[in-house]
């Protein structure tokens, strides 16, 4: 069960913030592309996860991914708003 848990929460990473023309193409392609990736990670590369103790591990992987994506939707968006 905790697998699944992990590799829900690391896809969420994958979630585009910018909203713009074709997102649900551009969606359905990082989702394609990224859960069996972040599946075989959670599986390979981790070690056995245990509830209290795989909160660290995930947020070590989560964080700077959802940072990244959140930096690029607010320089689009404020590029946008410039023009």
């Amino acid at each position: 069960m905790m697998y699944w848990a992990a590799v829900a929460f690391l896809s969420l990473g994958l979630i585009d913030l910018d909203l713009r023309h074709r997102w649900l193409t551009g969606q359905a392609f990082r989702l394609a592309v990224g859960v069996p990736l972040v599946m075989l990670y959670v599986y390979v590369a981790m070690p056995p996860l245990v509830f209290p103790q795989s909160i660290p591990l995930l947020l070590l992987t989560f964080v700077p991914n959802a940072v990244y994506s959140t930096g690029l939707a607010l320089r689009s968006w404020l590029v946008s708003r410039r023009i």
